[in-house]
């Protein structure tokens, strides 16, 4: 009969447009698959290559807290050893101070003998020079001893009066 083929002609008309229709989503599919793969991979890059940047900030972020941390340690323990040797000098300088100061007593005591038996103009100068040099060194011992008292943060200041006559006298003898 005529409808059967009228049937037939409009189901081959729909398979070949639907046939038609899926190698155009197809063909689509195909341009697209290409586009969407690159993309992926751009993105996977993009991730690989930040992750590689934060690793290597990281790094670099530790290397340079560990090399502070280091300076860090080896600057106290540089700041220990100067404070260690500040002090062990203060204490050189006060025993070494206090030994000169026994001698310069001696000689103090035994240039004031000779002073009362010395009758000589002469000899009695050269008497008070010993005198004078040793208070001279007296002195400078005393004064070595109080740069000890500073560096310990341990000395009283207390003004007193100077004889400018007798220090320009005494300088004068020394020299």
């Amino acid at each position: 009969t005529g409808v059967g083929m009228g049937l037939m002609e409009q189901l081959r008309d729909d398979t070949e447009a639907l046939i038609a229709h899926k190698q155009s989503g197809l063909a689509q599919l195909r341009e697209a698959v290409p586009v969407l793969v690159q993309q992926r991979d751009n993105t996977l890059l993009v991730i690989v290559l930040l992750s590689l940047l934060s690793v290597l900030a990281a790094f670099w972020s530790m290397r340079r807290q560990l090399t502070l941390l280091r300076r860090e340690v080896n600057l106290r323990a540089t700041a220990s050893r100067a404070e260690r040797a500040s002090s062990e000098k203060s204490l050189f300088l006060a025993n070494l101070s206090h030994e000169i100061r026994t001698p310069m007593n001696a000689i103090f005591g035994f240039t004031q003998l000779l002073q009362e038996l010395v009758t000589g103009e002469r000899p009695r100068f050269y008497v008070q020079a010993i005198q004078s040099s040793g208070k001279a060194l007296l002195e400078l011992i005393n004064d070595i001893l109080d740069i000890s008292k500073i560096e310990a943060g341990k000395l009283d200041v207390r003004p007193g009066p100077t004889d400018l006559r007798e220090l320009m006298g005494m300088l004068n003898t020394v020299f």
